[in-house]
């Protein structure tokens, strides 16, 4: 098994046994509430949306309230997080291993976002596999940056457990984007300063189109 795959199952093992959106002692509402301002006034003509990486369903069960989207394509790693969407009537749940290789493509949507699912995948292969998948014409990619690039594989004192990700500069992470995919306009970041993180990654917002 190479390296990129040892690394994925050590990330797999963390977030499938989530529960709740894990605590990075970080103002987890505050952030919410800035990525909303950002991602609200750009749903307003869309319909249909798919949210890879949507974890416990936090954002589309906001998105629901202040957008008029019609019908949501939930997918997420773990099993255990997207279970808090189950029996939302317009809201479809799958269960994914981002990380697979194949050539199966995620439903058509108006719109894709995509919240941190990159910072799992630890080969260019995974992400251009992956990215190669997402159909909509626009796509809203949220990535976790360094400011070099630096793998995390280790037990964790803030989660209270063993985690793995990938922090790709942002330059690193606009060249994989590029290969699939337009890019419109600058990368906007998602925080200030004090709601990013205490260990100097900085998190934005990069808008793609097909």
């Amino acid at each position: 098994m190479d390296n990129s795959k040892i690394l994925s199952e050590s990330a797999k093992t963390f977030w499938k046994s989530q529960t709740g959106h894990p605590n990075y002692n970080a103002n987890i509402p505050l952030r919410r509430l800035y990525e909303l301002n950002y991602l609200v006034p750009k749903l307003q003509d869309v319909t249909t949306l798919l949210d890879l990486g949507c974890g416990s369903g936090s954002l589309i069960r906001c998105l629901r309230e202040l957008t008029p989207i019609k019908t949501y394509e939930a997918f997420d790693l773990s099993s255990q997080l997207i279970n808090n969407l189950q029996g939302i009537s317009n809201v479809r749940t799958t269960v994914c291993d981002f990380s697979k290789s194949t050539k199966k493509m995620f439903p058509l949507t108006d719109v894709a976002i995509c919240t941190g699912v990159l910072n799992y995948l630890f080969s260019d292969e995974m992400v251009l596999n992956f990215l190669k998948r997402i159909p909509a014409n626009i796509s809203y990619f949220r990535v976790i940056c360094g400011t070099e690039e630096e793998i995390i594989n280790r037990y964790s004192e803030d989660l209270n457990a063993k985690y793995a990700s990938i922090y790709r500069t942002l330059d690193g992470q606009i060249k994989l984007l590029k290969k699939i995919f337009n890019i419109c306009g600058k990368p906007e970041r998602v925080y200030p300063d004090e709601l990013e993180s205490a260990y100097g990654t900085k998190q934005y917002y990069i808008k793609c189109q097909r």
